[in-house]
């Protein structure tokens, strides 16, 4: 994840050692390019929750990916990536964000430290049943939806058959 802080106040933190500092730098046709700069809080000022959940995709405020915990906890992760699929099932372990503002207003914000994919709520035979329904259709599954797109399609096929892989961030 990438900020923007003031220099000075960045050198504030990092003076009294409430961040530590970490840079990468790449080349880039020769050139010395600052590929990305990012900053940890120290692991006293760090709020850490872990669990298991099922992402969903939530069409409001313009839509975005949450984690449900099983314990029924919601979750804005600011970085899903390739796990952004509606009824995967995760253990994940992340970070509370306390300095990072949403417009979402669901869950609480938190960057993803490490996440594993325990498979989809529903399986590849529940999305062949509903293949071709749509929202509001007595056959559609929202479970279903990988996608989010409100209509269960190859797309959602393609993602259950694939999900079968283990994959871990």
């Amino acid at each position: 994840m990438k900020r923007v802080v003031s220099g000075i106040a960045l050198t504030l933190l990092c003076l009294i050692g409430l961040v530590q500092l970490t840079t990468n730098i790449g080349r880039i046709k020769g050139k010395m390019n600052l590929v990305q700069m990012k900053y940890k809080t120290s692991a006293a000022t760090q709020d850490i929750v872990s669990g298991t959940g099922t992402i969903i995709f939530l069409g409001f405020e313009g839509g975005f990916w949450g984690i449900v915990g099983d314990d029924g906890k919601h979750y804005d992760p600011v970085n899903l990536g390739q796990f952004q699929v509606n009824g995967l099932r995760v253990w994940f372990e992340a970070e509370v964000l306390h300095d990072v503002v949403s417009f979402h207003m669901w869950g609480e914000m938190v960057s993803i430290i490490h996440i594993e994919n325990l498979g989809l709520k529903s399986d590849v035979w529940s999305v062949c049943k509903a293949f071709g329904s749509t929202l509001g259709q007595s056959r559609f599954d929202a479970n279903c939806d990988f996608d989010g797109n409100g209509k269960i399609d190859i797309a959602d096929v393609a993602i259950a058959v694939k999900q079968f892989e283990r994959t871990v961030m």
